[in-house]
């Protein structure tokens, strides 16, 4: 992508910088694709594959805020982290399986009523 989108950085071979809008595209493409999903459709595209889908922890079958969906996402990077190890061990030892972001935007996943 920064081959096409980028600047040449000045006095380096192969080497690109990307300022300005064209740096926001990776945000925006994960916004539209994580956020959009579990606000339209009712879940992520992964889980619509494997038939789960994310709730608020006050038992309502109602799907999750945009304010939730965000938080569970934003700590993807940690749930993630040493090869998923993290979010591993905190689905294991909580109540109520959750990753780190399911527990700060007070939300679990389902399996989809069929």
């Amino acid at each position: 992508m920064l081959i096409y989108y980028g600047e040449p950085i000045k006095g380096s071979l192969n080497e690109y910088e990307l300022t300005g809008f064209p740096a926001l595209l990776p945000f925006l493409f994960w916004i539209f694709l994580i956020l959009g999903a579990e606000n339209f459709l009712g879940a992520t595209l992964g889980n619509l594959i494997v038939g789960l889908k994310p709730i608020s922890i006050n038992g309502t079958d109602d799907k999750i805020t945009i304010g939730q969906s965000f938080k569970r996402h934003l700590l993807d990077i940690v749930d993630m982290s040493l090869f998923g190890l993290i979010g591993f061990i905190a689905i294991k030892y909580t109540d109520k399986n959750q990753r780190l972001g399911d527990l700060w935007a007070k939300t679990i996943v389902v399996k989809k009523e069929k």
